[in-house]
């Protein structure tokens, strides 16, 4: 089976976005749980019949600072 990540950022208050590279697809929505089910649903309309072969991961990008400001 492969695998399909989507790299997940917050693109506005209570809007996520989710990304792939291979193949280039894009997912919004407004929670962690419903974000999973657009990118279950992006593989299916991308591959059709073959989707089952395929695994949608949603995977969250890790802030190494806080927004607020400087961290020293």
């Amino acid at each position: 089976m492969r695998e399909i990540t989507f790299e997940v950022e917050q693109a506005r208050t209570r809007q996520l976005t989710g990304r792939s590279r291979n193949p280039q697809l894009r997912i919004d929505a407004s929670s962690l749980e419903e974000l999973q089910h657009e990118a279950r649903d992006a593989l299916i309309q991308h591959y059709g019949p073959a989707h089952v072969g395929y695994r949608a991961r949603v995977r969250r990008r890790v802030k190494l600072m806080p927004s607020g400001g400087e961290h020293r």
